[in-house]
């Protein structure tokens, strides 16, 4: 027997894998209950893991109807899944462009800026902090060197702590000096 899913907006499933593995929690509940109900914009990815989520759904007998009564999960009608193999072939075609122009936009600013992504450092937060953490950390004539919580409580003395107010860990300042 074939359990039909409506799908209307409200949940968010981006693939046929996402969609097979939900089904497959609500499944029992929904043969005692009513039918399950989901959302479909997305469930047209292309590629092994729409293939695979749909392998999963017709072997447990479920069907996915668009919100238009498009039966995704119907095999037996051949233009109907050519249509979704094109589908299927113009969004990956998408995806790869998409993520061909990120990359070369993270390439410019890294070339531009020297950095693109993470967290900012200290030295681009607080420049003075790092500068005197380093001039604190240095070596006197004498050969001796401070200690990183050494460190860290003169430049809790000089007014600089981390966010939550704290002085700054030895990590921190090896981090900072480093």
């Amino acid at each position: 027997m074939a359990y039909p899913i409506k799908l209307r907006d409200g949940d968010f499933i981006s693939t046929m894998a996402q969609a097979a593995r939900l089904m497959t929690q609500r499944l029992p509940k929904a043969r005692q209950e009513k039918p399950v109900w989901q959302h479909t914009a997305e469930l047209t990815d292309a590629g092994a893991e729409k293939r695979q989520g749909n392998i999963a759904l017709i072997k447990r007998n479920v069907r996915v109807l668009t919100a238009n009564g498009d039966d995704l999960t119907d095999g037996s009608d051949p233009s109907r899944k050519m249509m979704r193999q094109i589908a299927g072939a113009f969004s990956e075609y998408e995806k790869t462009r998409l993520v061909a122009k990120l990359r070369a936009a993270r390439e410019r600013k890294r070339l531009a800026v020297g950095k693109c992504e993470g967290r900012k450092s200290w030295a681009e937060i607080k420049p003075e902090l790092v500068h005197e953490a380093k001039r604190l950390r240095r070596r006197s004539p004498k050969g001796h060197q401070r200690s990183l919580r050494d460190v860290a409580a003169e430049l809790a003395k000089l007014g600089f702590t981390n966010q939550r107010g704290a002085p700054f860990s030895a990590s921190s300042i090896k981090s900072m000096v480093g």
